[in-house]
């Protein structure tokens, strides 16, 4: 799928990075452009993203864009996009050569855990203590250990060193993409999307997949069997 071939009202998540800092915006596709800005060119237009009651200007800077198509309700991740504003500054124009398909639904599929874990966010040395709630190949939740601490902006960078049952180290970051406050005996929960996971942390999400499709099935086949009885 081109860009111009994502359908209107589809939610848009852009990623942008300047220098060591993340930042996570989000927009709606309201125009289709069918024929191409330059030779395999494609773009769409969108709403203006606003901070603050101020519109945010991209001025051409590249960055990624995590689509869920209102057609088929499936996600498509363009890596590389301009963002620009049409001359009017009425829509926010998205700029991509990729041709791009659907997301795996593997990749989607969060495992709940209970693994430890080490957090530092942003530019913060400060180590907090944490447990994993669930973890795909595309993003990791968790609840921190101490009540006092607050998340406090979508968009900032995470880091986690993760300790299964036997110890062993799995580092991994990201970027902050939810939170709440009050999760769990006012603890809070913070949701974050990997940025190029290492294969140590797909290897460890896949075989907790296929521990839980294991779990799954066990339980459907009881319920099978009680059924006819």
């Amino acid at each position: 799928m081109f860009i111009n071939q994502v359908a209107e009202n589809s939610s848009i998540t852009m990623t942008l990075r300047i220098g060591g800092e993340t930042m996570t915006f989000e927009t709606v596709a309201r125009k289709r452009y069918e024929k191409p800005y330059k030779r395999n060119m494609y773009y769409i237009g969108c709403d203006p993203v606003e901070v603050d009651g101020k519109k945010v200007s991209f001025g051409g800077r590249l960055i990624s864009a995590l689509i869920k198509n209102e057609e088929d309700g499936r996600r498509y991740s363009f890596p590389a996009c301009l963002a620009s504003h049409s001359r009017d500054g009425a829509q926010l124009l998205l700029f991509s050569r990729d041709n791009c398909g659907p997301i795996n639904n593997r990749e989607a599929f969060r495992v709940p855990c209970n693994y430890h874990c080490v957090i530092q966010v942003g530019n913060n040395k400060h180590a907090i203590e944490a447990t994993v709630h669930d973890i795909s190949f595309t993003g990791i939740s968790v609840v921190f250990l101490s009540e006092k601490y607050r998340a406090r902006n979508v968009g900032e960078s995470i880091s986690a060193s993760i300790y299964d049952n036997d110890e062993h180290v799995f580092k991994v970051s990201g970027t902050i993409v939810r939170f709440i406050d009050e999760y769990a005996e006012g603890r809070t929960l913070v949701g974050a999307r990997f940025e190029n996971p290492t294969r140590a942390i797909t290897a460890l999400v896949a075989s907790l997949q296929r521990k839980e499709t294991r779990v799954r099935k066990r339980i459907e086949e009881k319920k099978s069997g009680s059924g006819n009885e």
